[in-house]
């Protein structure tokens, strides 16, 4: 405690000053927490920090102000039911149909935002973590809702499970069983052109081929001697590749050195990579196989014809429907030659 009149700072609980002797009234002096021997710019640290509390304080009551008119009290009103479970299915749609519409827009839009973006990116690493994040939002708007409606905690898991069940077998293993068989997104691991390394493509698995489709197909393993880069190389190729498909059972594509026919008569459609040959040629296809040059592979050549032209039907993979990125290239499957 500070004597009033030597300004000693004193032990606390005594009545005299050791100094000076005078009395200590401590409800009649006004303390200084600055004791005169603190210089100016830690006087103005303390002030500083002294605010901090303060200011920490306004933070939480305005944190606790917003978040109570954002995500108002959970209070569930008397409707039937079923009427809230089936509204699960759309996110954020049970919450607004509960009255918490501020809270259902905030669900709804934040899936819409990250559904449509995986969508858009598909095949690509960002395409797989939005995409995870949209479910995992639609999860959290399901469990947002039957966790807080129910009291006791075994209905409460109970329920929870039940209708996350449901919302993968009603919304998301269809969605997947699509997504291999319907649209299938494929990542171009190498150039192929008109493609490039990184390109995604829609394939449909489930369709019936015909002369024109740009298509992946399966080829066997073949090796062959070969050029790679102006050098003499043993080259083997097998695995997918994707061309278009100009011929079928009982046609003959044939190449003069000008341009394709099919039949006798200029051909209709054109391999993707056109310009890749350059020698005549003539292939009939036989029963149960399409002509498809390899004219995408760099490492294939046009003294192979007679090997990789042919291809039966069972190698036939997926119809080539869409092609998905890069965004400067959305779409351009149907305007390809």
């Amino acid at each position: 405690m500070q004597c009033p009149s030597c300004q000693f700072e004193n032990m606390p609980g005594l009545t005299r000053c050791g100094r000076c002797g005078g009395a200590l009234h401590s409800a009649a002096v006004q303390i200084d927490v600055h004791p005169p021997r603190a210089t100016a710019r830690r006087k103005r640290l303390r002030k500083q920090f002294s605010a901090v509390p303060k200011l920490r304080e306004q933070a939480e009551t305005l944190s606790t102000q917003v978040g109570k008119t954002l995500i108002p009290e959970w209070v569930v009103p008397d409707v039937p039911e079923s009427s809230i479970l089936w509204r699960l299915f759309v996110p954020g749609w049970a919450q607004s149909y509960l009255g918490h519409r501020i809270r259902g827009r905030i669900f709804f839009w934040s899936y819409l935002a990250c559904f449509l973006s995986g969508l858009l990116m598909i095949g690509t690493g960002w395409g797989t973590w939005l995409l995870g994040l949209a479910v995992a939002g639609h999860a959290a708007s399901v469990l947002d809702v039957v966790l807080l409606e129910t009291d006791s905690r075994f209905e409460r898991l109970g329920k929870g499970a039940v209708t996350i069940a449901a919302l993968l077998g009603g919304i998301y293993v269809p969605l997947w069983w699509g997504s291999l068989f319907v649209a299938s997104p494929l990542v171009i691991p190498r150039a192929a052109y008109p493609f490039e390394p990184g390109d995604v493509l829609l394939t449909n698995a489930l369709f019936t081929p015909r002369v024109g489709d740009a298509v992946v197909y399966n080829v066997p393993y073949i090796r062959f001697n070969g050029q790679v880069d102006g050098r003499n190389a043993n080259v083997v190729l097998e695995g997918w590749r994707i061309d278009r498909i100009l011929a079928g059972p009982g046609q003959t594509l044939a190449f003069n050195g000008k341009g394709f026919t099919l039949d006798g008569v200029p051909a209709p459609h054109l391999p993707l990579n056109a310009g890749r040959y350059r020698s005549p040629f003539a292939l009939t296809a036989r029963s149960g196989e399409w002509i498809i040059l390899p004219t995408t592979d760099q490492y294939a050549t046009e003294f192979m014809l007679p090997e990789l032209g042919r291809v039966p039907a069972r190698n036939v993979l997926g119809r080539v429907v869409f092609q998905l990125h890069p965004l400067t290239q959305f779409g351009r499957i149907r305007s390809l030659p």
